[in-house]
């Protein structure tokens, strides 16, 4: 036996106002508002054990095997929405809302770096990105990796390069250095790219259309 129409209807008047509600929400989200995430790759070019030792082809000191010529994988994520400290006349700075990994060949998962991970922004004749972070207050891991831009001086408005303007840069002009107790790792970039990030209306379509589904779901149960 068929269930009557007129509860159905009444419940989907009721749910209008919300998904009308997240649809003006996503109208209003900036298209700047997005995290942008870059990925680069890096080729081991030499490994450094401090004292004696000195400069090897391999090496275990990192808990697992390395070697000159492994692929090294990192990340780093930063807002587009906040705004960069000017520091001096051609330095700008984040400290904030800005986190960083890496992942090498052989490791068993990614190492993170987000103890005062920060950056720094030169505008000389190129645009330089220099980021730096640690694992922990002891400073058992370390790394900076500089990002250059190879196009003409660009001005950064105080912010961060958006995900497309990321073409620019040269990873020929970039470098890699990873630090962890005695062990300096340095590397050649290869190439970057920026990971795609759903955009902020992206969540909120999905979770109007999930409402929907909810509301449905509930209509068709009888009472």
């Amino acid at each position: 036996m068929s269930l009557p129409s007129q509860p159905v209807e009444r419940n989907t008047m009721r749910s209008l106002p919300v998904i009308c509600s997240l649809l003006f929400a996503i109208a209003a989200t900036p298209a700047s508002a997005y995290e942008v995430t870059v990925e680069y790759k890096v080729q081991v070019k030499t490994l450094n054990e401090f004292g004696d030792v000195g400069y090897v082809q391999h090496s275990d000191w990192l808990g697992f095997d390395l070697s000159v010529g492994d692929v090294v994988t990192g990340y780093f994520t930063y807002d587009t929405t906040t705004p960069l400290i000017r520091e001096t006349h051609d330095m700008w700075a984040l400290d904030e809302n800005f986190q960083q990994s890496v992942v090498f060949e052989n490791a068993s998962g990614p190492i993170d770096l987000n103890y005062l991970a920060g950056l720094r922004a030169w505008e000389l004749d190129v645009l330089d990105i220099n980021t730096h972070s640690s694992s922990g207050p002891d400073g058992t891991a370390t790394m900076a990796a500089s990002f250059v831009d190879e196009s003409p001086y660009r001005p950064l408005n105080f912010h961060l390069p958006a995900a497309n303007q990321w073409s620019n840069f040269s990873p020929s002009l970039s470098s890699f250095n990873y630090y962890q107790g005695g062990l300096h790792v340095a590397g050649n970039m290869t190439s970057f790219r920026v990971v795609p990030v759903p955009e902020p209306g992206t969540h909120m379509m999905l979770a109007a259309g999930g409402m929907v589904l909810l509301a449905a779901r509930r209509k068709r149960r009888p009472s």
